[in-house]
């Protein structure tokens, strides 16, 4: 098993676990890292300042890149 690696940063928390979503029903693993849980305490989803990451399996990065940016593939 590979190294998980930063996919991409969103501002939102809600459009990163859409895309972990997304690549989980394609057998990616995905991870959504945020730095806290925002201003308006754990179920706020709104915009983070310093932005919420998405990290993937290194070996998977190429195939999650495919799905995400390809409206097509979702």
């Amino acid at each position: 098993m590979s190294d998980f690696v930063a996919f991409k940063t969103y501002s939102s928390t809600i459009e990163a676990e859409m895309h972990a979503g997304i690549l989980h029903e394609a057998g990616i693993p995905a991870i959504v890292q945020s730095p806290g849980h925002g201003m308006f305490g754990a179920g706020f989803s709104g915009l983070f300042v310093h932005g919420v990451t998405l990290l993937v399996p290194e070996d998977q990065l190429e195939d999650a890149g495919e799905l995400i940016d390809d409206p097509e593939a979702q």
